[in-house]
């Protein structure tokens, strides 16, 4: 499965043992080599096989709202020191959008991006 996924073994697995989150590239690829939706692979919820390859507008609309929030809070921070990673960044507005897929309200994103931001600066970045 990690061939048919262009993702090597150990990060498949990693993923799939839940020790690793993979960023979103990862899960869209890992989702159509597997012809499974993108939600129930975040959530394991809804309907398991994907009718569509396609990305819906909602979830579009829901990524790219998460990613200009945090690219501006990220922009934001004073310190050059708070630089990321794009790998992280995925990570983080992947983990971000699997915790905003219920509720997709700006108060509950903002609430999701600055519960992600405290536990980064609790973990020293």
């Amino acid at each position: 499965m990690s061939q048919k996924a262009d993702v090597s073994y150990n990060s498949y697995v990693s993923y799939e043992n839940g020790r690793h989150l993979p960023s979103l590239d990862i899960a869209l690829k890992i989702a159509k080599s597997q012809n499974v939706s993108v939600d129930w692979l975040a959530t394991g919820e809804g309907s398991m096989h994907s009718t569509s390859n396609r990305v819906s507008k909602q979830d579009k609309e829901l990524m790219a709202s998460i990613i200009k929030k945090l690219k501006n809070l990220i922009n934001e921070l004073d310190d050059d020191d708070n630089e990321i990673r794009p790998d992280k960044f995925a990570e983080l507005c992947f983990h971000i959008y699997t915790q905003c897929l219920e509720d997709t309200s700006e108060e509950h994103i903002n609430k999701e991006i600055d519960n992600v931001i405290y536990l980064a600066k609790v973990m020293g970045g």
